[in-house]
C-alpha cells in the first residue's frame, strides 16, 4: 500500500537520490549531453537547494514509500504566480516516480495529496507545467480535471521547449 509523507530536512539524501534517479530516467532523451544533465541535477538536486526548500514554509515535498522504500515525489509551492500572468495558485512544480513504479496508479494517489495539501493551504487552484511533446502526462492531468491554460517556453542550453502550462480549479473540490 502506497504511504506519502512529507519530507523534512532528515530526508535530504532520499529526496537528492530519488530526484536524480528520476529525472534522468524520463528525461535523458530531452538533453543532447550527459554533461549537461549533470550539470543541471546537480544544481537543481544540491544538498544546499534541497536543505533551503526543505526549510520554506511555502514548500511542501511528499515522499511516496512502498514498504518503506522510497519510490516518489512531488513538490508543490504555495501561492506561485502562473507564468505571463497574475493569477496565483499552488504550483506543482514535480511530481516523478521510479520507472519500476510508473503505471501503478500511484501518481493518481500522489496527486491527489497534492491538491488536498493545497486545499488546505487555501489556494484556489492547481497548477503546473508539461512538456508539450509529453502527451501522455497531459493527457493523466486532463483526466484528473486540469486544462491547458497557456503555453510558455522554458529556455535551455539544449534549445527551447514548449510547455503547456495546466491549471485545475480548486473551489469545487
Amino acid at each position: 500500500m502506497l504511504e506519502i509523507r512529507k519530507g523534512t530536512v532528515e530526508d535530504l539524501s532520499i529526496i537528492r537520490q530519488l530526484g536524480i534517479d528520476t529525472y534522468y530516467a524520463h528525461f535523458k532523451d530531452n538533453w543532447e549531453n550527459k554533461k549537461e544533465i549533470n550539470k543541471f541535477l546537480e544544481k537543481d538536486f544540491s544538498k544546499e537547494s534541497l536543505e533551503k526548500s526543505l526549510k520554506m514554509h511555502n514548500i511542501v515535498w511528499l515522499i511516496a514509500y512502498i514498504e518503506n522504500e522510497a519510490i516518489g515525489f512531488a513538490k508543490v509551492n504555495f501561492d506561485r504566480k502562473l507564468p505571463n500572468n497574475e493569477t496565483r495558485g499552488a504550483e506543482l512544480q514535480k511530481i516523478y516516480f521510479l520507472p519500476s513504479s510508473t503505471g501503478k496508479g500511484y501518481g493518481d494517489i500522489l496527486l491527489n495529496e497534492a491538491i488536498k495539501l493545497s486545499i488546505h493551504n487555501n489556494q484556489g487552484l492547481l497548477w503546473l507545467e508539461v512538456l508539450k511533446t509529453n502527451h501522455q502526462a497531459k493527457a493523466f492531468y486532463e483526466k484528473k480535471g486540469f486544462n491547458v491554460k497557456t503555453e510558455t517556453i522554458l529556455k535551455g542550453v539544449n534549445g527551447d521547449m514548449s510547455l503547456w502550462v495546466m491549471i485545475k480549479d480548486l473551489s469545487n473540490d
